[in-house]
This record gives structure tokens, C-alpha cells and sequence, in this order.
């Protein structure tokens, strides 16, 4: 009866959250990060805690709905996006809608507003259970203007078609998370469709998981994107790094460039074992400890010349899940990175919380 009782003052003192922030969609992600607060020359903590994410999942029958935002009031940008699916047997079509607004971003030391939305219909058919192929129509508009002066710097409409494949089988779950994934995209723009650009563009992406001891793992991540042939360009496509999502021991889209390589290594070391006690129906998962290291090379065509010109950094911190109420997964997470240059580390701290995400259990079809 007690656990009945403080579940729902639970719900209802998260009702009464939501309703304050007047998020009008059920929250199933929610996260704060990328805190900043100089001690000294060479100590700094990023504050406040800047980015909430939310993310919305429901599979009925043979409709799958995924909604995500992210609003980030330290690094000034919001995006929302919506994707809907409908499976036919083998074969899937469905549409995806984006909105993403940069209010502050630099080119050239200048301070630009950028704004980027599109719709996308797509058709796929899925090759295995976990591998599908998909090909894509974007209709997109691009918006770069200065904050200051209002000057615009790009402007245009694009039409680009894209052919993709995507395997993947990564379970993120701890104590041991496993799986891989591959994806690889080719994008080509078409003025007989209405663009005012024209380039076309390789991307790829692999995540894989290995195990040098036992309940330990390393997850290793590689992005590769690279200009097959570029004539203009929007400035919303190009590439960039720095940030928490990558190089975290850089600002925030500190870099940009028509081509990347970026590599990730993750060493996740438990320190406990998952813990199954019955708290106010809640369960502590694990706790362990993250070192990683990033590198990567961006620019223009020439990248794999200068080897100059690759940025790295490093990072070591800890992160657990709970299970409140087995139904909410929360997961905590802190780090220290450092850029190897002169420049003072960066601590990140981050909660994520899952919140809502069905999924009626349903057999696809699929090719052997």
C-alpha cells in the first residue's frame, strides 16, 4: 500500500513538473548537461546544466511514432523531430519532419542565427531482422544570417535524394552492453527538383562493442563524412565538432569543415554489482567507470594530408542507472575532458531520464 501511495505523489509531483515547463508531449528523455564555471585560468566547470532532451516512442500494430527535441539554453539552439513508419510485410514507407534552430553560431569570428527544417518521405524494405535499405526524398529550406547585422549569408531551398543501409543490433543495456551497428548513406542533390544547391556527399558511420575482461567493455565509435562532389553547398550540412556529442574537450561547434573523421574509444569499468533491492519498488542497476579518448580531422577534401591538423582529446568520469518504480530508467553520468592543447578542462555532468517508450511486441518478417 505504501509503495502504491508514493508512486503516485511520484507521478503526480512529475505531472506537476511537466505542466510548469509546458511540455505539451509525454517526456521519455530528459537531459542536463554542459555546465560552466571558471576556477581559474586553468580549471574551468561548465554552467548551468544547459540541454533538455525529450524523446517520445509508441509502436502500434504496424505504426511506429518517434518524436525527439533537445532545447539548449547554453548553447543557444533548439530542434524537434518527428518520424512516422508503416510496416508492410517486408517493406516499410513512412516520413520524417525537422525543425532545428542555431541562434548563436560563428563563421569567420561573425555571430549568425541559422535555421533548418525539411520533410522527408522515404521507402525502405528490411534485408534481415536487424539490416534494412532505404532510400529518401528531402525537401529542405536552409536559413544563415547574421545576428547583428541581419546580412544573409545562405539561403536556398534543397532537394537531395539518398540511398542508405543500416544494420544494427546494439543492446545499451548494462552491466554488459553488446551489439554493432553500421550505417552508410550516399546524398545527392538535384536542381530538376527545385535545389539551389548541388553537391553530393558519403557518409558512414560503425559502432562496435569488444570485451578485454570480464563484465568490462570497450565501445568504439568512427564517423566519416566526405564531399563526393561539391559545387555549392548549404552551411547547415556542413560538418563540425566540439561539444558534448563530439570532442568534449572543445566548444561547441568549435570547428566546421566539408569533410570528417572522428574516432571514439570508451573503457567502461563496473565498480559494484547490479543490486536488486527493493526500494520504494526501485532498483540501483550499476555504477562504473568511463575512460575515453577522442580524435578527429576535419576540413575540406584534403583531410587525410594533414595530419596536423587532427584535434584530440581525452576524458575519464563514472555514471550508474536506477529504476525508479520499475518503470523509470535514469541514468547519471560525470566526466572530466581536456582538449590536448592549452586550454582548461571541461566537466560535464548529465541526467538522463527515459520516461516513455512502448512497444507492442510484433514478428516482422524478414529475408534469410
Amino acid at each position: 500500500m505504501k509503495k502504491i501511495i508514493f508512486k503516485n505523489i511520484f507521478l503526480i509531483v512529475v505531472a506537476f513538473f511537466v505542466s510548469v515547463i509546458n511540455l505539451k508531449a509525454d517526456i521519455s528523455e530528459a537531459k542536463l548537461k554542459e555546465m560552466s564555471l571558471s576556477f581559474s585560468p586553468d580549471s574551468e566547470i561548465s554552467l548551468p546544466n544547459g540541454v533538455i532532451d525529450l524523446s517520445f516512442q509508441q509502436t502500434i500494430s504496424s505504426n511506429d511514432f518517434n518524436f525527439s527535441s533537445r532545447y539548449d539554453y547554453l548553447d543557444n539552439y533548439i530542434f524537434s523531430n518527428l518520424d512516422y513508419r508503416y510496416h508492410i510485410k517486408l517493406f516499410f514507407f513512412g516520413f520524417g519532419l525537422s525543425d532545428k534552430i542555431l541562434f548563436e553560431t560563428f563563421y569567420s569570428d561573425a555571430k549568425y542565427i541559422q535555421r533548418n527544417r525539411y520533410i522527408m518521405p522515404y521507402l525502405g524494405i528490411n534485408t534481415s531482422k536487424n539490416s534494412e535499405v532505404t532510400t529518401a526524398v528531402k525537401f529542405e529550406e536552409t536559413y544563415t544570417a547574421g545576428v547583428d547585422s541581419l546580412l544573409t549569408l545562405d539561403r536556398g531551398k534543397n532537394a537531395a535524394v539518398s540511398l542508405g543501409f543500416l544494420r544494427n543490433t546494439l543492446e545499451e543495456t548494462l552491466p554488459l552492453s553488446k551489439g554493432s551497428k553500421t550505417y552508410i548513406q550516399i546524398t545527392k542533390s538535384f536542381d530538376r527538383l527545385g535545389s539551389d544547391y548541388d553537391y553530393t556527399s558519403f557518409d558512414t558511420e560503425f559502432s562496435f562493442f569488444s570485451y578485454p575482461v570480464k563484465n568490462h567493455f570497450i565501445r568504439s565509435d568512427i564517423v566519416f563524412g566526405y564531399p563526393l562532389s561539391e559545387i555549392r553547398r548549404p552551411l547547415t550540412s556542413v560538418y563540425a565538432i566540439g561539444g558534448i556529442d563530439l570532442m568534449r574537450g572543445y566548444k561547441f561547434r568549435e570547428f566546421l569543415g566539408d569533410s570528417l573523421i572522428y574516432w571514439k574509444t570508451g573503457y567502461h569499468i563496473p565498480l559494484s554489482k547490479p543490486i536488486e533491492k527493493d526500494i520504494l519498488d526501485s532498483t540501483f542497476k550499476i555504477l562504473t567507470i568511463d575512460i575515453f579518448s577522442e580524435a578527429a580531422r576535419i576540413g575540406d577534401k584534403y583531410i587525410f594530408e594533414r595530419y596536423s591538423d587532427t584535434k584530440a582529446s581525452f576524458g575519464i568520469g563514472f555514471s550508474c542507472t536506477i529504476k525508479f518504480f520499475q518503470a523509470l530508467n535514469t541514468a547519471f553520468a560525470f566526466s572530466v575532458n581536456k582538449a590536448i592543447d592549452s586550454r582548461a578542462p571541461t566537466i560535464y555532468m548529465e541526467i538522463s531520464t527515459i520516461s516513455y517508450e512502448r512497444k507492442n511486441k510484433i514478428k516482422k518478417p524478414f529475408l534469410k
